[in-house]
This record gives structure tokens, C-alpha cells and sequence, in this order.
């Protein structure tokens, strides 16, 4: 497997298999967010676009059998870069050595554009695999850091 940056509309929509397996295991119904697979591509498209963003994508030969999106900030505290990972998801059969794969190109990727800092996300939305991610995050080094809730307003 390798990495590679997306830089087309065509690798986009290359990725709409992938976003639907990813769809069917996401928990967002929980939380009374609408899953459209069109919106989200078009927010991968926004990381393509974007001056200090970038979608990573992990390859399997020709197969885009993972992605992890990532974007360039001041920090709110001081003068450090910070790179933040957005959407990452990675077919089954490849979550192992596909994970650390992303996870070493993100702060390749951080380092190149500057950083001095990376931050990995795990969503209860995303996924049923939240608690897998966060033991995978501790155990490669990374710091709990915050802590969000949500509350649907009717």
C-alpha cells in the first residue's frame, strides 16, 4: 500500500464506494445528523481545493482503499501550526497496517507544511470503532486533548 495526495475531481468520485461502506458503519442517525454522500465528497473536494488542505489517499494498486483529510491552523493559544485530520476511514481488511500508514503520512505531511503539532480525531459519529481509535491513538504516542458533546436542537 502507498499514499498519495488527491488532486482531481475524478479521484473524488472514485472515493463514493468507499464513503458508502463508510456510511452504512457510521453512527450519525444516533445523533440526528443526515449522512449524503454528495456533501461529503464535496468536503473532500474542499480539502483538494484548499490552500492548506490536503486528502491523503491510502492505495491498494489502483484501489483507494482509505482516506484521511488534513488541515493547516494558527493556533488559538500561541504561534504553533497545527495540522488537523479530518475523515479518516479505511475499508476493512486494511485498518491495521492501513491506520499507521495514514497516521505516519499525516505528520509527514504536518512537518512539510510547517506544524509543530497534529491533531487526530476520533467520532462516536463516525463510527462504532471510536474506543478501537482512541487505544490506537494512545498507544502510537498521541495525547488526549479535548472532548466535545453534541445535543440535536429541535
Amino acid at each position: 500500500m502507498n499514499i498519495k495526495i488527491a488532486n482531481s475531481v475524478e479521484q473524488i468520485e472514485s472515493i463514493r464506494p468507499l464513503a458508502n461502506e463508510w456510511k452504512e458503519m457510521c453512527s450519525c442517525d444516533r445523533f440526528g445528523l443526515e449522512v449524503d454522500i454528495s456533501i461529503f465528497l464535496a468536503g473532500l473536494m474542499d480539502l483538494v481545493d484548499g490552500d492548506d488542505s490536503d486528502l491523503l489517499l491510502l492505495m491498494n494498486k489502483d484501489n483507494i482503499v482509505g482516506i484521511l483529510g488534513l488541515t493547516k491552523f494558527q493556533s488559538p493559544f500561541g504561534r504553533e501550526q497545527v495540522a488537523n485530520e479530518h475523515y479518516m476511514f479505511i475499508k476493512k481488511g486494511h485498518s491495521v497496517s492501513g491506520s499507521k500508514r495514514l497516521i505516519d503520512a499525516a505528520r509527514k505531511w504536518a512537518k512539510s507544511k510547517g506544524c509543530s503539532h497534529l491533531i487526530m480525531n476520533a467520532s462516536n459519529a463516525a463510527s462504532d470503532l471510536h474506543d478501537k481509535v482512541c487505544r490506537l491513538y494512545e498507544r502510537i504516542g498521541l495525547i488526549k486533548f479535548e472532548t466535545s458533546y453534541i445535543q440535536e436542537i429541535l
